[in-house]
C-alpha cells in the first residue's frame, strides 16, 4: 500500500510539472496524459541517476506539431503494448520535430529499448526517421537542452555516456546514419562498440515470459548501482520459479504450433511448386474497408525486409503479420499491411494486400509492382534456405499465372527508394545473384 501510495504521488507530481528551464533554454515536456497515453499493464523501478544515454530514431512518421506527435506516440504504443506484448512504451523520452520532449515510461522506470542497458540508461528516442536527414534544429535543440536538464536534475550523472543505439546493439542502423553523424558532435559521446555481454537472442520477444527470461538474465550479466537497494530485487527461489515457468510454456508453445500445423498446411495453388500460401484469414488478418485496384502482370517486384523479428514456425509468422499490419494500420494511419505478399523462414508465403491490389512498399512503384517482403532483419545475417527458396519458387509462380511479366526486374528497396538499407546488406548480396535482378538506383522522380 505505501508503494502504491508514493507511486500515485510522484505521478501526480510529474503531471503537475510545467515545461522545465536550463541556464540557456527552456523546453516542454508534454507529459503522458497530454499526449493520451495508456496506462501501463506493468513497471519496474530503477535508481537513478543513471549512467547512460542511448539514442534512437523511431524509423518511422516524422512530426512538427503537438497534434500530430501524439498521434506518433500513441502508435508506437499501441504497437509495443499491443503487438510485442511489453508494458508499455519501451522508451524513456521521446522528442518531436515541434522541439517538445514527450514523456514515455519516464523517471526511474525500467525501459525496454536496448537490452543490457534498460536498467542503467535513459532511452532518448527522436520521432522520425534520420538514415538520409538530420531532424530540424527544433528537435536537435530540444533534445541536448533535455539532456542538460536531466544532469541538473540528477537523472544522469555528470558524467554520463552517449550511445547511438548501433553502439549498443549489433544488426542495427538506428538511430540513422545522418542522426549518428550529429551527436558524434554532441558532448558525452563515445566512440566504438559496446554490445553487452551474453544478450545474443535475448531480444524482446511477442511472448511476455520470454522476455522475462531475458531480463532475467540481463539482471545477473549488467553492472549494478551503488543504491542497488532502491531496486525491486527478485529473490534466487522467484528467479528460479520465473524460469521454470518460461521452459514450460515455450514447451508447450512449440508442441501445440507443431500439431496445429499439421491441419493448416495449405497445398500451393500451383501443380509442379510447393510453395505454401497462407492465405489472409489464416494468418488472422484485420478487415479492410477500401483498397485500390491494380492490373496484373506487373513489371516489377521490390524485395523488402521489416527489419524486425525473425520468425521460423507458423505460429510466430502469423503473429508477426498481424503485427505488421496493426503498426500499418494504426501507427502510420494506412488502410492495411504495406507488402504484396511477405515470407517467413518457415518456408510459407503469407498473404498481404494480395493479387491485383496496390501496396504501401515502395513511392513511385506501388501500382506496377508486386512488393515482397522477407520477415526479419538481415543487415548482417541472410534468411534461410527455406525463406530464399519460397521467395524465389513465389516469384516463378507469379510468372506462371501472369502475375508477373516473363521478363520482370527485381529491385531491392533501397534501389527504389533513397535513403533505405532495405532489405538489409545481407540479404541485398544474396538476391544480385537472382534471375532479372538488375542493378543500379531508381528512384522514381520526384513529384
Amino acid at each position: 500500500m505505501f508503494m502504491i501510495g508514493l507511486t500515485l504521488l510522484w505521478t501526480a507530481w510529474m503531471l503537475s510539472q510545467p515545461p522545465f528551464s536550463t541556464s540557456s533554454m527552456t523546453v516542454e515536456i508534454v507529459n503522458r496524459s497530454q499526449w493520451g497515453a495508456r496506462p501501463p499493464t506493468e513497471r519496474e523501478y530503477i535508481p537513478m541517476p543513471v549512467p547512460y544515454l542511448i539514442l534512437h530514431h523511431t524509423a518511422g512518421k516524422r512530426c512538427y506539431t503537438h497534434e500530430n506527435c501524439s498521434a506518433v506516440m500513441r502508435g508506437i504504443q499501441n504497437f509495443h503494448m499491443d503487438d510485442r506484448k511489453w508494458g508499455d512504451i519501451g522508451y524513456t523520452f521521446c522528442v518531436g520535430e515541434d522541439g517538445r520532449v514527450y514523456e514515455g515510461r519516464g523517471w526511474n522506470v525500467w525501459g525496454a529499448h536496448n537490452i543490457g542497458y534498460n536498467n542503467k540508461s535513459i532511452g532518448l528516442c527522436i520521432l522520425g526517421n534520420f538514415v538520409n536527414e538530420s531532424p530540424n534544429r527544433a528537435a536537435l535543440d530540444a533534445a541536448k537542452g533535455f539532456l542538460d536538464y536531466s544532469v541538473e536534475m540528477n537523472k544522469l550523472t555528470h558524467d554520463y555516456i552517449l550511445y547511438g543505439h548501433r553502439q549498443a546493439k549489433n544488426g542495427t542502423v538506428c538511430p540513422g546514419d545522418a542522426l549518428f553523424n550529429d551527436i558524434r558532435e554532441w558532448p558525452h559521446w563515445k566512440q566504438g562498440n559496446h554490445f553487452p555481454p551474453n544478450s545474443k537472442g535475448c531480444e524482446d520477444h511477442a511472448y511476455p515470459l520470454y522476455s522475462m527470461a531475458c531480463r532475467e538474465i540481463q539482471e545477473t550479466t549488467t553492472m549494478g548501482f551503488d543504491n542497488s537497494s532502491e531496486l525491486v530485487h527478485i529473490s534466487a527461489a522467484q528467479r528460479l520459479y520465473k524460469a521454470l515457468g518460461v521452459v514450460f510454456p515455450l514447451v508447450v508453445i512449440v508442441v501445440t504450433s507443431y500439431l496445429s500445423n499439421m491441419d493448416k498446411i495449405n497445398q500451393s495453388e500451383s501443380s509442379d511448386m510447393a510453395v505454401e500460401i497462407v492465405s489472409r484469414s489464416k494468418w488472422g488478418a484485420r478487415s479492410v474497408s477500401e483498397h485500390d485496384n491494380m492490373s496484373m502482370p506487373v513489371p516489377y517486384v521490390i524485395l523488402h525486409h521489416t527489419a524486425g523479428r525473425r520468425c521460423s514456425t507458423y505460429e510466430s509468422c502469423c503473429a508477426e503479420m498481424r503485427s505488421i499490419q496493426n503498426f500499418h494500420m494504426d501507427g502510420r494511419k494506412w488502410w492495411d499491411i504495406g507488402y504484396t505478399f511477405c515470407v517467413g523462414e518457415d518456408g510459407r508465403v503469407y498473404e498481404g494486400r494480395g493479387w491485383n491490389v496496390q501496396g504501401a512498399h515502395s513511392i513511385g512503384y506501388n501500382a506496377k509492382s508486386i512488393g515482397l517482403c522477407i520477415l526479419g532483419n538481415f543487415v548482417n545475417d541472410s534468411p534461410n534456405k527455406a525463406a530464399l527458396d519460397a521467395a524465389q519458387k513465389f516469384l516463378e509462380y507469379c510468372v506462371e499465372n501472369n502475375k508477373l511479366t516473363p521478363d520482370y526486374t527485381l529491385y531491392g528497396h533501397r534501389q527504389s527508394k533513397n535513403g533505405t538499407v532495405c532489405p538489409g546488406d545481407a540479404l541485398f548480396k544474396h538476391i544480385q545473384t537472382w534471375p532479372h535482378w538488375k542493378p543500379g538506383d531508381h528512384f522514381p522522380p520526384s513529384k
